[in-house]
């Protein structure tokens, strides 16, 4: 499953009110920028991209949804780095999927960078 919320927790319902009404389409990236958030589980963290809806990877591929809302923090993250942060989830997005480089330096490593791999510009730029 892409990492997606339930409604049912205090943050959950927040993140619904956020997301109501935005495009699931693979045509429509959605960025919410956003005074602070938590995200539960990790620290320190600018931010994430998500699903709107509960799916997995193949039906995301088949189906033309995908994973295209993104969650930012404060404007000083879109600032940060000359705008890798921004641009690492929008790396999410074109990947379609959840992807980390192991090592670092590269534009979709955990910790981010600039480099970007042939193989990442041919699957962001088809």
């Amino acid at each position: 499953m892409m990492p997606w919320m339930e409604d049912k927790s205090t943050g959950g319902k927040r993140w619904y009110a956020i997301i109501k009404g935005t495009n699931s389409s693979r045509e429509v990236f959605n960025l919410f920028c956003l005074w602070d958030f938590v995200f539960e589980g990790q620290e320190n963290i600018g931010a994430f991209v998500s699903s709107g809806t509960r799916i997995t990877e193949k039906d995301m591929a088949q189906t033309g949804q995908n994973f295209n809302m993104c969650m930012i923090r404060s404007e000083d993250k879109l600032n940060t780095g000359g705008g890798m942060p921004l641009a690492h989830e929008i790396g999410h997005y074109l990947e379609g999927r959840i992807f980390h480089f192991d090592t670092g330096g590269f534009l979709m490593s955990k910790n981010g960078g600039s480099r970007m791999t042939k193989r990442d510009a041919d699957v962001m730029n088809p």
